[in-house]
Parts: C-alpha cells; sequence; structure tokens
C-alpha cells in the first residue's frame, strides 16, 4: 500500500513538471540579479548619506571661514555693494579689502579714500582699519581717507561712529582711548596714534566726491558763467557779479551745487574779491586799492 502511494505522488510530480516546466538556471540568474539591486541600493543609501552628511560638513566649513574679496577703483570713483547689504563707494585711486565671518565684518582701506553706507547689524559692528587707526560703526553712513604718510581722518555723515589708534601714542602710558563721532564731526589720527581733537565739520560737503550729481565741475569758466550755475540750483542766495574784468576771472574747481558757501569760501582767499551781503543776495565785485 505505502509504496503504491508514494508511485502515485511521484507520478503526480512528473505530470506537474511535464505541464509548468521550471527553468532552474533562469531561477538561479534571478536571484543573483535581485541580490546585486540589493547590494546597489544598500551602496546608494550609504553613499547618500555619505553625500549629506558632506554637504553639512562644508557648510559648516563655510560659516566658520571668512569671505574676502577686494574692491579696487581704478581712474574713476566706483560702488560696490558688500555682501551684506553694505554700500561701499571709493575714490579714484583707492582700494579695500573685505574680510565677513559669521563673527564679524572688517573693511581694510588699503589705500585713498572710501564712503560708507553700513547695514545694520547690532551683533556684527563693522570695522574700517585705515593706516593704523580703526573706526567702527553699526549702522551709518562715514567717510575715510588714509593720506600717503598714513593719517587717516574720519568724517561723519550719518549716526554715530567710533574712531581710534591701532598703536599707542609714543611715551604715553595710558591705554589707547577710543574717540565717538557723531554726524557732522571730524577726526584725525595720525601714524603715531595721536588724536586731533574733534571737530564740527561739512558733512554733506565733505562728501561730496561720491556724488558726481551733485557737483558743479569748472575748469577755467568765468565768474560770471560760475554765479549763473550756481543761481540756476539756489533761490537763494543769490550770486551777482560786479565789473567786466571780475566776471572774466577764470575760476576752477569742484563744489557742491546746492552750498554756493563752497565757491565764497574759495574766493575769500583773493584778497582782490569783496563780498557784500544783502538780504538773500551776495555781490562780487573788486576790492578795488
Amino acid at each position: 500500500m505505502e509504496f503504491a502511494a508514494a508511485q502515485e505522488v511521484d507520478n503526480r510530480i512528473r505530470d506537474v513538471v511535464r505541464t509548468y516546466p521550471i527553468d532552474v538556471d533562469a531561477l538561479i540568474e534571478r536571484s543573483k540579479a535581485e541580490r546585486r539591486l540589493a547590494r546597489r541600493r544598500v551602496r546608494g543609501m550609504a553613499i547618500a548619506a555619505s553625500v549629506a552628511a558632506l554637504g553639512l560638513s562644508v557648510a559648516a566649513i563655510s560659516a566658520l571661514q571668512p569671505t574676502r574679496g577686494a574692491y579696487v577703483a581704478g581712474e574713476q570713483r566706483q560702488e560696490f555693494e558688500l555682501e551684506d547689504g553694505s554700500v561701499v563707494a571709493l575714490n579714484a585711486h583707492s582700494e579695500v579689502r573685505a574680510a565677513f565671518s559669521a563673527e564679524a565684518r572688517d573693511l581694510y582701506l588699503e589705500k585713498g579714500q572710501g564712503f560708507f553706507r553700513v547695514r545694520q547689524d547690532a551683533h556684527r559692528p563693522l570695522r574700517v582699519h585705515a593706516g593704523l587707526a580703526m573706526v567702527v560703526a553699526v549702522g551709518t553712513e562715514f567717510d575715510v581717507s588714509v593720506a600717503r604718510d598714513q593719517t587717516v581722518t574720519a568724517v561723519v555723515v550719518k549716526g554715530v561712529v567710533q574712531a581710534k589708534p591701532q598703536l599707542a601714542p609714543p611715551k604715553t602710558p595710558r591705554p589707547v582711548q577710543a574717540v565717538t563721532l557723531s554726524a557732522g564731526q571730524s577726526v584725525t589720527i595720525h601714524q603715531d596714534g595721536r588724536i586731533e581733537p574733534v571737530k564740527k565739520v561739512d558733512a554733506t560737503a565733505a562728501t561730496a566726491w561720491w556724488q558726481p550729481e551733485q557737483q558743479l565741475v569748472f575748469d577755467r569758466w568765468p565768474l560770471a558763467e560760475v554765479a549763473k550755475e550756481f543761481n540756476r540750483y539756489n533761490a537763494a542766495p543769490k550770486l551777482i557779479v560786479e565789473g567786466a574784468e571780475l566776471r572774466r576771472l577764470p575760476v576752477s574747481g569742484v563744489f557742491w551745487k546746492t552750498r554756493p558757501e563752497s565757491l565764497l569760501n574759495v574766493l575769500k582767499l583773493n584778497k582782490t574779491i569783496k563780498i557784500v551781503r544783502n538780504g538773500e543776495d551776495i555781490t562780487l565785485r573788486d576790492s578795488g586799492p
């Protein structure tokens, strides 16, 4: 009985195999292919994780490393926007180098003159290093110039800044002290660390160089034409030039168009010119013998 039953089972298996033939080699190849695919998926996930980790590392390193750049003005003044949104205008033949990081904003005025409009960031004051002086601001507008002898002059147009030498004056036991400047004030710091007294200045006129649209430029213009040009932009005071010879007097220079005083301050140096104020009129005439 048991032999007959076993024979019956064997016959049925043979029938199934004949009806549904099995390609063993194909099954083996399919198994190998699936294992290779699984391995590729695992490797892909590992690579993706490594790339993501590397990206985070690069981002972290980038955040720690300062961003550096040089800004140079050639024959003409140029204006640049810095990465933090601040703006620097450089006078001709001037150069500034930037070193920004997550902790600090440093600019190095290598030579010349720059006007700085600082975007406010209380956690990262902007520091301008010029010669052996440093000017620090949070959010304001100011001008810094460095002379050939490394004398530094700072003029504040808006807001408040601090200026100080980065070298103590000779034979001075006291530590270096910073001076605070507000709008309309200027200070000069010498190479040896000496600080001149803070003084009041016409900040708008002092920084007129970076606003060409606000300038009047004359190259040997007759004084009468110069006065006429000023009168175009100023209802008062009205400039009046008397005397044919004085009207032909050649004038050269760069002036602030809405400030006739910038012209008068130059004319005062000429002792042959008499300046007479009469209400809203200013008359220029020969002072005579």
